[in-house]
């Protein structure tokens, strides 16, 4: 019954991706999905993805640059993982570098939307941050800054998952709130990490700036709006659990009575 049940909401979940690539994937149901942009293959067959590295980094001095990026909370769910997509500049291995980050930095904000005297949508306060060494690292493609151009970079998906006593529960039924992620990088000399980019998604741009400051809107070689590639994991309702466990429970029972 146990392994029928996992297996079963692992299939529930991969039906709800199937718009993203994946190398580990999500194994709970999605609660934001904003994944990386693919748009081809290679003559061997990798994926290739329409992207750059937007730097997004703490160096060993303790400070550098920032990315975020905002997207829409609709339930009182909790947040319990993340899943994202970036390179190491000018990185061209699908085997990560010896000096690869050490961990990742994730920060939630509130929204500052569009007002007078602000002419973009930005990250507010942080109400939530987590730090972890722990977390996955996988080859999933190449990609490239315009379609039809060469390959730049080897492209890695990351997967983290929360210890349960660090889920982010939202303020509110319906908020827009922002994702901040940086890489953890080793001392010495390091190959600066970035997130990818892809088209644009939702709402507003996706920000960079540095240690929380001096917001600016991400743009892309055409020009136009770009957003950051990641999604967010949430547990299923509460209500499909039940639903799930009293269908469990009637196939067991109709199980049974066939074997008598």
């Amino acid at each position: 019954m146990k392994r029928m049940f996992w297996l079963l909401m692992l299939l529930v979940a991969l039906g709800t991706v199937s718009q993203a690539v994946y190398a580990v994937p999500p194994t709970q149901p999605l609660k934001w999905s904003q994944p990386i942009y693919k748009i081809g293959t290679d003559p061997t067959g990798v994926d290739i993805y329409w992207g750059w590295d937007q730097l997004s980094f703490i160096g060993p001095w303790g400070g550098g640059p920032q990315v975020a990026d905002d997207w829409e909370c609709r339930d009182k769910l909790p947040v319990t993982d993340f899943h994202w997509w970036g390179s190491y500049i000018d990185w061209k291995d699908p085997i990560p570098p010896p000096n690869k980050v050490l961990g990742f930095w994730f920060g939630i904000y509130t929204d500052i939307p569009v007002q007078p005297g602000v002419d973009f949508s930005r990250p507010g306060q942080l109400i939530w941050q987590y730090q972890t060494n722990q977390f996955t690292e996988t080859f999933v493609g190449w990609d490239v800054r315009m379609p039809g151009t060469p390959p730049i970079e080897a492209t890695f998906q990351y997967n983290v998952y929360l210890p349960r006593t660090d889920w982010f529960y939202q303020p509110g039924d319906k908020t827009i709130l922002w994702l901040s992620i940086r890489a953890i990088e080793p001392s010495g000399t390091f190959q600066e990490w970035g997130w990818k980019t892809r088209p644009h998604y939702f709402q507003d741009d996706a920000v960079y700036g540095f240690d929380g400051t001096g917001w600016q809107p991400i743009y892309g070689p055409d020009g136009l709006s770009w957003d950051m590639a990641f999604e967010i994991s949430t547990v299923p309702e509460p209500g499909s659990l039940a639903a799930l466990s009293t269908g469990l429970v009637g196939l067991a029972g109709l199980i049974i009575r066939r074997k008598r």
